[in-house]
This record gives C-alpha cells, sequence and structure tokens, in this order.
C-alpha cells in the first residue's frame, strides 16, 4: 500500500508506504529538493483511510486521496458537516450539510465527464470510546437542503 503525498513547495505527487503515513516522517521532494516534515495523521482519518470505503462504488480508501464531496443533505450528526461562512442565511452558514468521501477512480470519471456510480451514502464520523466509528447514511433518506449559491454569498 502506499498513499500520495504532496510537496509544500511546488506541490508534486509522490508516494509514501504505510510506516511513514502512520508516523512522523522527514520527506525530501524528489523533483524539487525540498526538505519538510509530515505529522502524523488524526485518528479519524486513519480509521477512514484503512476501514473506509468510497461512497459511490464502495471501493477503497487506501490508496487514495480522501476526496471530500459536499451534499446538498442535511445531517443529524456532528462530523463531517459543513456550511458556507459567507452565507447571508444562518441556515446556509452553520456546519449541517453532509459529507461524501469519493475515491480517486470516481472522482476521475466525473471529471472526465465519464458514466460513473452515483453517490449513495454521506459520511459520519463518531468516536466511541478510543475508537471511530464509520457510518454510511443512505443519501435517499436524508433530507434535502437548498442548494448554496453564489447569490447566498456576502464578500
Amino acid at each position: 500500500m502506499s498513499i500520495w503525498e504532496e510537496c509544500l513547495e511546488c506541490g508534486a505527487l509522490g508516494k509514501i508506504d504505510r510506516e511513514q503515513y502512520l508516523g512522523d516522517v522527514s520527506v525530501v521532494c524528489s523533483l524539487c529538493g525540498n526538505h519538510y516534515f509530515k505529522e502524523k495523521p488524526s485518528d479519524w482519518e486513519v480509521a477512514l483511510r484503512f476501514e473506509g470505503k468510497c461512497c459511490s462504488c464502495g471501493g477503497t480508501l487506501e490508496d487514495s486521496f480522501l476526496n471530500m464531496v459536499n451534499l446538498d443533505k442535511y445531517v443529524n450528526w456532528k462530523f463531517p458537516a459543513w456550511g458556507n461562512i459567507l452565507a447571508r442565511n444562518e441556515d446556509k452558514k452553520e456546519a449541517k450539510r453532509a459529507v461524501a468521501i469519493l475515491c480517486d477512480d470516481c472522482i476521475r470519471l466525473k471529471q472526465a465527464g465519464k458514466r460513473s456510480p452515483p453517490i449513495r451514502f454521506a459520511l459520519e464520523v463518531d468516536k466511541e470510546g478510543e475508537d471511530y466509528v464509520l457510518r454510511y447514511h443512505d443519501i435517499k433518506v436524508l433530507v434535502d437542503a437548498d442548494p448554496i449559491t453564489e447569490e447566498d454569498l456576502e464578500y
């Protein structure tokens, strides 16, 4: 298993292995030579990467970026949830909307305009004792939220 890491200086992508991902590591970019320190990921991120699944195709997230997609569906859980801090309307400002996590393959299909699996689930991450529990909610049963449009924002 390997995970993509982005150089903080030039943006080049390089792969790190599981041990490097799970610990504090020193990274040297093979493209620009930038040397930087990568901190250990959060426990919920580790749970998501190794136990989670794509909210579209159901595939693994181990070798993928954790691509978070905002959904216009209301949540009844705390994390993850999103809102837009620039919205005038308080309902659209508060973090009350669902998030889906997609694998790189599903993102590539969507970007290419090709047929891709529809987003089927929204993700809830909850902590029970020392462990993180991932719950997948069928988006068909979640309440629709009005989209946040550019007209809703104040700059």
